[in-house]
């Protein structure tokens, strides 16, 4: 027991220490712009990247209201840093568009394809000419959306990469939110900008366990964006999304020409 206390004790002092530095970092540069190929820069990103790894390790050894604030500080400020000389970083959660739930394939309706236009438009308004990299679920119905996406925002369709771990059952099973947080990690090393195109059950829990492990963000938070206390999920429409400023972690849903349907299948 003493050994215990005393880890947890040495724990949190880690914490803190970790804490201080990454806080003091975030509040000299916010604001200042910083290149990306500043030997500072990288040396920093490379501790951000590591005391958040830590972070979220103890907070998991050792739970505590102490631990669990000062991780989400952390992680938030890491975050922030390592998005430093950076001119945008951004990350779209997209569900595909309406489809016919009686055809084989269960293919888009033109609703559906209107709606993923739609969706379109809103990305490559924020995007300004930026590039992307589109990411989508193999099914017909999330991939079709991807292609329409890419056609609008003027991307060659064999860029489109498409991710099994983006289907629910799979995503659930053998991934889970970590190991799409991974993902999305790795595959920023592509764009700064992703599109990832998915299913109702996906979008329903993983931007709340995404937001709030990057950056703090509560459930209280998310419910601007119809977060539901009592299921423990987000409803999203048919060909709606999620934008997420990565560099500062402000969230917000697509907006819509009209209101996208409730949609109750995958």
């Amino acid at each position: 027991m003493g050994n215990r206390v005393d880890a947890a004790l040495e724990s949190g002092a880690e914490l803190r220490e970790m804490e201080a530095y990454l806080s003091g970092k975030a509040q000299f540069f916010r604001g200042l712009p910083a290149s990306p190929d500043s030997p500072v820069t990288h040396d920093i990103e490379e501790k951000a990247r590591q005391y958040r790894s830590r972070a979220a390790r103890i907070g998991s050894l050792y739970p505590s209201n102490f631990s669990r604030t000062t991780v989400r500080g952390i992680t938030r400020d890491a975050t922030y840093l390592l998005g430093l000389g950076r001119k945008m970083w951004n990350l779209f959660l997209l569900r595909h568009g309406e489809y016919d739930p009686v055809s084989e394939g269960k293919p888009m309706t033109g609703k559906g394809r209107d709606q993923i236009r739609s969706a379109a438009s809103y990305v490559n308004q924020v995007l300004d000419g930026s590039d992307a990299c589109l990411v989508s679920s193999p099914s017909d119905r999330t991939f079709e959306s991807s292609c329409i996406l890419a056609q609008e925002m003027g991307i060659e369709r064999e860029r489109i990469y498409p991710s099994t771990m983006l289907i629910y059952k799979i995503y659930k099973e053998y991934f889970g939110p970590e190991g799409v947080s991974t993902f999305i990690d790795v595959m920023r090393r592509r764009s700064d900008n992703l599109v990832l195109t998915t299913h109702s059950p996906v979008l329903g829990t993983f931007p709340a366990h995404f937001l709030s492990d990057r950056f703090g963000t509560t459930s209280e938070d998310m419910e601007r964006i119809g977060y539901d206390h009592a299921t423990g999920k987000l409803h999203i429409g048919f060909g709606q999304g999620i934008h997420i400023d990565m560099k500062t972690g402000d969230f917000t849903l697509f907006p819509h020409s009209q209101r996208a349907e409730e949609g109750v299948s995958s």
